[in-house]
């Protein structure tokens, strides 16, 4: 016989519907054991009942840049769409330094400041303090959030550019008090300085060095106490960030080398330890940029390249150049493989097959876009606003004033109907949509 009480032991309701995916007392979230239906939290690997291992979310950060695909969607659909929405700031924090990113998972919202401070909170019980720990070293790399793990990449030595990594086991967040806890952590003979991606049993780091080469490391049995030590499964001057295609148990990442570019995939599909294999592509530019980061939908692999910033189209299977999307681009996010939201020096605009349509002067817009399933879509302003677009019809927007006109808006994140912002100084506001 399961459990059907709610495994979060501050509520102790006691009748919970078999398919019920949040908790009717608290509110809170329940991850299902796929073997006896038992409601478990959130966060836990394994389930209370049968002790079953709880099935993972390829979900790492939807609404912050995306999930393992990178592409920028929060999979909930809000009940309203412009015109006529409106921000109710529900909670508002402050970091002592820039807030590097906002991660929005699993009923909670992950931020985290440059100097190594991380705020936990729960967005079904806004009125709790937020949670608050530190790590050693400053964060240049995009944290991860994987299958009840918050992974932090940090420089640990700023002088010789060493740095290291962090496992936090998250738990006993959902406690009272919570707990937030170190399962692991490591030194790496580089730093973490793009996105921390963990993907099957393992994770990915592209390391940076103070000589200005590039390596990926991997590390494995990253769901235990003792994973291994990191292993080099690349050396070269440029790489890209990596993603991957969970239907495909496929990781990807961009090389440069010696003005030609590669596909490098890690593909998982076979169950054993994944074998590199690059395949150079036909008439594609190589001078991708790095800052920028890569994202994936089946065998399509997007990419910004040059000094013109063309968002281009890559085909895996055919190792070649499929198109160029548009030109100037600063940012995107993918609503579906036909079409992309894109923020790039003349304003936002969707492309649909071969239309797309301009709609703004962009030279004030800063972060973003997110894509709020198929209403709309979200970007942040210099000028401390956010701006929202209907997604079938670009033209339609609203405007909300969120931090000062002098304060612009640096990362954006959702969850349902809350949209996290914060700005150039560390401040970081919880908003809810009404209409």
């Amino acid at each position: 016989m399961n459990r059907a009480d709610c495994p979060y032991i501050d509520c102790q309701e006691e009748d919970i519907a078999v398919d019920a995916a949040v908790c009717p007392k608290c509110r809170r979230w329940l991850k299902r054991c796929k073997k006896c239906r038992t409601p478990n939290r959130s966060f836990s690997n394994y389930c209370r009942f049968c002790r079953g291992e709880l099935p993972e979310s390829n979900e790492f950060w939807p609404g912050c840049k995306g999930g393992p695909q990178r592409i920028g969607l929060n999979r909930y659909v809000i009940p309203y769409s412009p015109p006529n929405l409106k921000l109710k700031e529900i909670i508002n924090f402050d970091f002592s330094s820039r807030c590097r990113s906002i991660l929005a998972n699993d009923g909670y919202l992950v931020a985290v400041s440059e100097n190594g401070s991380i705020k936990i909170m729960d967005l079904n019980r806004v009125e709790k303090e937020p949670y608050t720990f530190t790590t050693d070293g400053n964060i240049l790399a995009e944290p991860a959030l994987h299958n009840g793990t918050l992974y932090i990449g940090n420089i640990r030595n700023q002088q010789v550019g060493k740095g290291g990594i962090y496992a936090y086991t998250l738990g006993g967040i959902s406690l009272d008090p919570p707990e937030i806890n170190l399962r692991w952590d490591m030194d790496l003979k580089g730093a973490p300085v793009q996105a921390v991606l963990p993907f099957d049993d393992r994770i990915y780091l592209n390391i940076g060095y103070k000589d200005g080469h590039r390596e990926i490391h991997v590390i494995d049995n990253i769901k235990g106490s003792k994973p291994t030590s990191p292993t080099c499964v690349y050396n070269g001057v440029r790489s890209s960030t990596l993603a991957a295609d969970p239907p495909t148990k496929k990781v990807f990442f961009l090389s440069e080398e010696r003005g030609r570019l590669f596909i490098n995939v890690f593909d998982h599909s076979n169950g054993t330890a994944p074998v590199m294999s690059s395949k150079p592509v036909k008439d594609a530019p190589s001078d991708f940029l790095e800052h920028i980061p890569i994202a994936v939908l089946g065998a399509k692999i997007f990419a910004v390249f040059g000094d013109k910033k063309d968002l281009c189209r890559l085909d895996e299977y055919k190792s070649s150049f499929d198109t160029k999307i548009t030109g100037r681009v600063r940012n995107y996010a993918l609503a579906g493989m036909n079409k992309q939201v894109v923020i790039n020096s003349t304003g936002v605009f969707s492309t649909v097959g071969n239309r797309q349509e301009d709609l703004i002067r962009g030279e004030s817009i800063i972060s973003g876009p997110v894509v709020l399933r198929d209403r709309a879509a979200v970007v942040g302003m210099r000028d401390g606003k956010i701006r929202f677009y209907k997604l079938n019809s670009l033209s339609v927007q609203d405007e909300s004033p969120v931090f000062g006109s002098n304060e612009k808006v640096q990362t954006l994140a959702a969850f349902k109907d809350m949209i996290a912002a914060s700005n150039h100084k560390g401040k970081v506001k919880l908003l809810k949509i009404i209409n």
